[in-house]
């Protein structure tokens, strides 16, 4: 074992997020958006799936666009991707087969956010963190003359 750092993909075109290695390390999954605006508006994100050989990446490939994606990562049997993905004021965990590219909604919280999740280690369970956002408007006068 060393302590070398070394880059195995670099785009400054691209915003990278989210980059998890599958359970037997030959597999890097990532979201990514071009860092530009296309009329006005920036670009939605796509996750992507790679080879790892240990040192580069190499047969990138998109797996699907995604509107507001957060913490993505491999299922444990390194079949399946999991995922947030947040839409309106509520979010749900998502599943993508790698097989054949299906996705399916696991959660179903409504109105309300999720945080954080991880899976037990047979993948038969997962533990999350759920809630609601609250927003409000305040005034505040300061009257004293």
């Amino acid at each position: 074992e060393t302590n070398e750092v070394s880059t195995i993909w670099s785009d400054e075109k691209i915003y990278l997020q989210n980059a998890v290695l599958s359970p037997d390390g030959k597999t890097i999954l990532y979201a990514a958006v071009p860092i530009a605006f296309e009329n006005g508006m920036i670009s939605q994100a796509s996750l992507f799936v790679a080879s790892f050989d240990g040192t580069k990446l190499s047969d990138s490939r998109v797996l699907q666009k995604v509107a507001n994606v957060r913490q993505v990562r491999f299922s444990p049997d390194g079949k399946s991707l999991l995922y947030i993905e947040v839409e309106n004021d509520g979010a749900d965990i998502y599943r993508l087969s790698l097989n054949d590219g299906k996705t399916s909604k696991i959660t179903n919280f409504n109105l309300e956010s999720l945080f954080r999740f991880t899976t037990s280690a047979d993948g038969k369970k997962i533990y999350l963190v759920r809630g609601t956002n609250n927003r409000e408007v305040v005034l505040i006068k300061n009257e004293a003359k």
